[in-house]
């Protein structure tokens, strides 16, 4: 029987100055090296899955920022002969901090929406990053985690 774990990631936003989208996309800590959203495991000190992404938004890619409760979607991926399954939460980017504890093991970039969908390879979160817009339009309220 192959064990699944929940887990749960934000799509981390923001506008730049002519108020275009922008994410964060941060580096996989293995050695391929792809570009992917922070996620992680759901720990039992988590007061929610919202909050589990906050935090692997801090822990992977040094962001702050407001999350909103609502998750958006879901993907599964394998690891170590396992199933992952991540929840996804919007997460309005208001600081990105220059020192954080994966900064080591992990690159970080600000792209656009476009760039984004070219480099990641999940193609739930393309079809999440095509729907940002609308996503937002239907999830007007963030709340601090």
């Amino acid at each position: 029987m192959v064990m699944t774990y929940k887990q749960a990631g934000v799509i981390p936003f923001l506008r730049n100055a002519a108020d275009e989208l922008q994410v964060v996309l941060i580096t996989s800590s293995g050695s391929r090296r792809r570009w992917i959203m922070p996620k992680g495991t759901i720990e039992k000190t988590d007061r929610s899955s919202a909050q589990a992404a906050v935090r692997e938004a801090w822990e992977e890619a040094g962001i702050k920022g407001f999350v909103y409760p609502q998750s958006v979607g879901a993907f599964s991926y394998y690891k170590w002969g396992e199933v992952r399954q991540v929840q996804l939460f919007l997460l309005e980017v208001t600081n990105l901090l220059p020192i954080w504890p994966e900064r080591k093991v992990r690159d970080r970039e600000v792209v656009s929406v476009d760039e984004a969908i070219q480099r990641l390879d999940v193609p739930e979160l393309c079809e999440l990053l095509q729907q940002l817009p609308e996503l937002l339009q239907e999830n007007p309220l963030a709340k601090v985690v």
